[in-house]
């Protein structure tokens, strides 16, 4: 019967699409992988031309039933046969569509999980290229150029995050653990590099705070190291009176020493990298800043001592003028006489 010659060739035609619709083959690139994908879906256009063809066999079978009632129930079961082997068909071309789908995906996932991955590599990079800042401006160049590079970060986040919600679609815990370890060292390469960049900056201002009270020690300390102490008590009163000005702008001034300890104090209470250099040089300037008082005091003093010299080498002076102004009348010849008449008018 020529309709089961048909029916035979169509099944023929349906196992033969069958057997390539049945491939597990997907390819290692996702160029390969599209071009099998194109393929398949050019195959199963071809194949849908066997649906039209089974509609034309169920017309032929029902007109060939009708005419031939003995045959119905043969006709009827090899058209059976030829819609479910069709059926079977769709099923592993959808099958196969939705492997070369999963397969492109993945190579596409695997891409951008690279593309990513070189990324945050070269971020990172970049992130710890830069030298060390020697001067405050340099260290805040150098914290305003950092934020800008979160700026980018934050710009790559999208694609992160789509990274994460196709791993985690995909249920394979390992993409979203590595999509995650991504995320995680490029945030923690920037706020590591921030808290450097920040302690570095904290530390150019406390040098530049420390040289400030340095030079200021400095120029006090030349004004104490000074060993005149007047030649005579007009001139200890001009020193002492400029010693106490000095000892009253020291006084108001030591603040600028107590300010420059207490940003140090705040800088080692935050555990900052250069504590020990921190620590030494507020020290020694706290030393040198007690050092600094006691000389003044003791400058202070040695001039009241002076004060104290010259004011008996003035008294003692004017004994002196005394006593020898009494010899001069004592052994004028004229004064004798009067002194010897009262005498012995006595």
């Amino acid at each position: 019967m020529i309709l089961y010659r048909d029916v035979e060739k169509t099944m023929e035609r349906i196992a033969k699409n069958a057997a390539l619709f049945s491939s597990s083959e997907r390819r290692r690139e996702l160029s390969a992988a599209e071009e099998l994908r194109q393929k398949h879906l050019a195959r199963w256009a071809e194949a849908g031309a066997v649906a039209d063809r089974l509609r034309e066999l169920r017309r032929a079978g029902d007109q060939l039933a009708a005419s031939h009632p003995n045959s119905a129930k043969e006709i009827e079961t090899n058209l059976k046969k030829l819609v479910a082997v069709w059926s079977n068909l769709q099923q592993l071309a959808a099958k196969r569509t939705t492997m070369l789908d999963e397969a492109i995906a993945e190579h596409k996932f695997e891409e951008s999980l690279k593309e990513l991955n070189l990324w945050v590599s070269e971020t990172v990079k970049r992130l710890d290229s830069t030298e060390a800042p020697a001067t405050v401006s340099d260290a805040e160049a150098l914290l305003e150029l950092h934020n800008e590079k979160k700026a980018e970060i934050d710009g790559r986040q999208k694609t992160i995050a789509s990274l994460l919600k196709e791993a985690e679609s995909s249920n394979q815990p390992e993409k979203k653990k590595r999509v995650a370890n991504l995320a995680t060292s490029l945030d923690q390469a920037w706020h590591q590099r921030k808290q450097y960049l920040t302690q570095a900056h904290e530390l150019q201002l406390f040098k530049e705070q420390a040289q400030q009270t340095e030079d200021w020690l400095a120029s006090k300390e030349a004004f104490l190291n000074n060993d005149d102490l007047g030649e005579n008590l007009d001139a200890v009163e001009t020193l002492i009176r400029k010693h106490a000005e000095f000892a009253k702008l020291l006084e108001s001034q030591l603040g600028h020493v107590d300010e420059m300890q207490q940003f140090a104090g705040g800088l080692l209470q935050r555990g900052h990298g250069d504590a020990p250099y921190i620590e030494c040089r507020a020290r020694l300037l706290q030393d040198r800043a007690h050092r600094l008082k006691e000389q003044c005091a003791s400058r202070g003093n040695k001039l009241s001592q002076a004060r104290q010299l010259q004011q008996f080498l003035l008294n003692l002076a004017h004994e002196r003028e005394w006593i020898e102004l009494k010899m001069q009348i004592a052994n004028d010849q004229s004064y004798r006489s009067v002194l010897e008449q009262t005498i012995q008018g006595l």
